[in-house]
């Protein structure tokens, strides 16, 4: 391809056919006071033109599989009468309060009140990226092949509803960082990498079916988000809340035959998962050292090949029914890092039949084989 440097100033980009790039991006644009115009770029498996300086003029060109790479800075550039697809590039910049039609790939920078529905983003880079906008609508997509679906970056208060958005490489929905109180809702998500992706504060998945993807929702770095009311089939991992993500709620879903339902990798806090139903798992809730004091309450774990799981310590499991589990309903494994933090609290869960005694759940504190307690089992599965 072609790279234009940091340094690089006033140079002109024109008439050339950019193809089949298999490593890197088609044009790289980093400088200033530069003009890409009249190209066709076609088929960069990582982006037709990547502009990361200010003050240039991208004009003309044609892409085709492929397109303007993600942005992440609000710069001033020009950006017009470009085509993705044969369709047109639409490029919004400080617009508000209009609908964008027939478009082959979709910007928004520093918009509101933008409407982008019933548009088929296929095959480009990003399908629909929103950089510091607020209160826009994506709504009745078909958004498919792409290397990401909807990308939102410092954008808040948006409204991602009732789309298609599937086989996408990297992300379906990836809400990045300072996008706060986004709503994904209702959307068919499906054969990505990640499904929906969160790197932010107070937003809300609901009512959207996750299915065959790597990670069905994960978190990164991300606090009080509420994912509620989805359906989350045969993807690899669920829900991930990945790293140092605290305060959410994973309540009301369905899991169905994912290999981990909801997992809690690295110093993830005080969530709450919660009234779900976790079926055909090989873990249901799987909980790995260092992510302490959360809470499993009130979720059917049925057919699983182990229910619960737990690495950490300072969490509380209780009201849950555990159903036919395969291997066990629950397990721990703790070692003891902070001795001021307490050990796992199980109380008055159902264990696959009456227990007219106190349960005992088998696990290691290592070294040693140990055993937690619940010592006020239910007689009859919880009813809530």
């Amino acid at each position: 391809g072609v790279s234009l440097l940091p340094v690089a100033m006033d140079n002109v980009v024109s008439g050339n056919r950019i193809v089949n790039g298999s490593s890197a991006q088609g044009v790289l644009a980093g400088g200033t006071g530069n003009r890409i115009e009249g190209n066709v770029i076609s088929r960069q498996r990582y982006g037709g033109l990547h502009l990361l300086g200010s003050g240039n003029v991208v004009a003309n060109n044609s892409f085709a599989d492929c397109g303007l790479g993600a942005l992440y800075e609000y710069r001033s550039n020009v950006v017009r009468d470009n085509t993705v697809n044969g369709k047109p590039l639409a490029y919004l910049e400080d617009m508000s309060d209009m609908s964008v039609a027939d478009a082959g790939q979709v910007f928004l920078v520093g918009c509101t009140g933008i409407s982008v529905s019933g548009q088929q983003l296929c095959n480009t880079t990003v399908a629909v990226e929103l950089l510091a906008s607020s209160g826009c609508h994506v709504t009745g997509n078909d958004i498919s092949g792409n290397l990401a679906g909807v990308m939102l970056w410092n954008a808040s208060g948006n409204h991602i509803m009732g789309n298609d958005i599937s086989g996408n490489m990297f992300e379906g929905v990836d809400v990045g960082p300072f996008s706060h109180h986004t709503r994904v809702e209702g959307n068919v998500i499906s054969g990505n990498n990640d499904g929906v992706s969160l790197w932010s504060r107070d937003n809300v998945v609901t009512d959207n079916t996750i299915t065959g993807n790597w990670h069905g929702v994960q978190l990164d770095l991300s606090d009080n988000n509420t994912v509620t009311g989805n359906l989350v089939a045969d993807n690899t991992e669920g829900i991930s809340l990945w790293q140092e993500s605290h305060s959410n709620a994973v309540t009301d879903n369905m899991f169905v035959n994912n290999t981990r339902a909801v997992s809690l990798h690295y110093d993830n806090t005080g969530n709450i998962v919660s009234y779900n139903d976790i079926s055909g798992s090989e873990y249901g809730v799987d909980i790995s050292p260092s992510s302490d004091s959360n809470r499993v309450e009130a979720n059917n774990l049925t057919g699983n090949m182990v229910g619960v799981w737990i690495g950490s310590t300072g969490n509380v499991i209780r009201y849950n029914n555990f159903m036919d589990s395969e291997r066990w309903h629950a397990t721990f494994i703790s070692a003891d890092r902070d001795p001021l933090v307490p050990h796992n609290r199980w109380n008055r869960n159902y264990w696959g039949r009456p227990h007219l005694l106190p349960k005992p759940i088998v696990g290691w504190r290592l070294p040693f084989p140990w055993l937690n307690v619940d010592w006020r089992p239910l007689l009859q599965p919880y009813q809530g």
